[in-house]
């Protein structure tokens, strides 16, 4: 009985240190253009902490990454940053907290008119105002 107690407190003790600082992010470009320098970044008091890069992003394409996030033990925002047709657009599309990202996946769809974000748990739009 003692030996079924450890391997269960061991195999707690595992699962709990399961590696939970990593999201899935998609990005699908549903502009009339390609857009360039895409990067997700956490933003909190005027700093700038961990980000991935994921470059250009063709007209219709869609890029998903892995983000094995090292962000702060503060809480901020997950930024998007990209240039389209030569005008840079920052926005933020999700928060962090003691440097966890809240979700696991965060699918980005840019159009003409604004910014989706989706994830496991909600939906919601961001509309430019130029």
């Amino acid at each position: 009985m003692r030996g079924i107690l450890i391997i269960i407190s061991i195999l707690f003790f595992i699962i709990s240190c399961e590696d939970n600082e990593k999201a899935t992010i998609t990005i699908k470009n549903n502009t009339s253009n390609e857009l360039t320098n895409c990067l997700i970044y956490g933003f909190a008091f005027d700093q700038v902490y961990d980000s991935i890069n994921f470059g250009n992003i063709k007209r219709g394409d869609k890029l998903t990454k892995i983000w094995k996030t090292d962000l702060s033990t503060v809480d901020g925002d997950i930024m998007f940053k990209y240039n389209q047709n030569a005008k840079e657009r920052k926005i933020s599309v999700a928060y962090f907290s003691n440097g966890r990202i809240l979700d696991e996946q965060y699918l980005i769809e840019i159009d003409d008119e604004g910014i989706w974000v989706s994830t496991e748990n909600s939906r919601y739009q961001t509309i430019f105002s130029n």
